[in-house]
């Protein structure tokens, strides 16, 4: 849409909106790092971030009707399975839905087309 220069205030919210939801993600992560008393095990918040995942992609794959389809579907899918890799690897919990060529090729679709994706990284 941003490239066809359609819908210019939903591409702007949609962008706010990684904004935000980046700074959340972020100061979970850190807020998480810096309690060392309340610590879940690996696997429970590996087993956290799978489940937020497996919603997050159905979501994705059955709310965006086949007359949107240019949105990418798939893009975005890409997108929900990088920010859950992204806060395990920044949790040091190994990550292991994509390999870092997979993360890397996903980065590069998603960054020429939204200037706020690359904070996915």
């Amino acid at each position: 849409l941003k490239k066809r220069g359609l819908m210019n205030m939903l591409v702007q919210s949609m962008e706010n909106m990684q904004k935000d939801h980046t700074l959340r993600r972020d100061v979970a992560i850190m807020t998480y790092q810096m309690d060392s008393t309340n610590k879940v095990p690996a696997k429970k918040v590996q087993a956290i971030i799978d489940e937020a995942v497996a919603i997050s992609t159905k979501f994705v794959v059955e709310a965006i009707p086949k007359a949107m389809e240019e949105l990418g579907d798939d893009e975005l899918v890409g997108c929900v399975v990088s920010a859950g890799d992204h806060i395990l690897t920044r949790l040091n919990i190994k990550a292991k839905r994509h390999s870092e060529e997979d993360q890397q090729d996903q980065q590069k679709r998603t960054s020429s087309s939204t200037p706020t994706s690359n904070r996915l990284k």
